[in-house]
């Protein structure tokens, strides 16, 4: 039953969005890191920042 039990999340998760009611849009910008290792491993993608 593990669909019910998330229905039952989304269900809650909505009445509280509704009960914000509506606010001004904000722009969002998503930057996706990808594997911490590439920070401080010695790769081609370290290498290309300055």
């Amino acid at each position: 039953m593990p669909l019910i039990g998330a229905t039952m999340k989304f269900d809650a998760l909505n009445k509280i969005a509704e009960s914000a009611g509506n606010t001004e849009q904000m722009p969002v910008l998503f930057l996706g890191h990808g594997s911490p290792m590439n920070a401080i491993e010695e790769n081609e993608f370290a290498a290309g920042w300055p």
